[in-house]
């Protein structure tokens, strides 16, 4: 499992960020596989148990790895998305509670935005599948 922010703050190493249960014991899974996942931020239970589980996947190899750019992170009016192909969008939230799929015709290098304002503080899970491929990241909405 990765962990990437694309954010500056600070975040303590050896802290949980994911628990994972699995039906099977195998090294190779499936997204049938997956029992359940509960998130942590800094060690801290961040969401229940999710009620769908949701697999971010990606390649094994670096070069077939699909390179994305989300930003600002923590983020409280817009997020930028920046990805190399068409995309569908979807953001769910942590607990699984709500979930927006955005059709975004994503072209090589140009930003697509999305408003948060009307979102919840709290953790999602931004995923874009494009090109046969599929990647994710977390993102923070933080409305002080």
């Amino acid at each position: 499992m990765r962990f990437t922010s694309n954010s500056f703050s600070l975040y303590a190493i050896n802290k949980k960020i994911i628990s994972i249960r699995f039906k099977v014991s195998s090294p190779c899974v499936e997204t049938n596989d997956v029992f359940s996942m509960i998130s942590y931020l800094n060690g801290d239970l961040c969401s229940s148990k999710l009620p769908q589980a949701v697999i971010c996947r990606t390649s094994t190899e670096e070069n077939d790895e699909v390179k994305i750019q989300v930003y600002p992170n923590p983020t409280s009016g817009q997020v930028h998305i920046i990805a190399p192909s068409d995309a569908v969008v979807t953001m769910i939230s942590s607990n699984g509670t709500m979930k927006k799929t955005f059709e975004a015709k994503l072209n090589a290098n140009e930003i697509y935005t999305i408003a948060t304002n009307n979102y919840p503080s709290g953790m999602y899970w931004l995923l874009l599948d494009m090109d046969q491929k599929s990647t994710g990241q977390v993102i923070i909405i933080r409305h002080d």
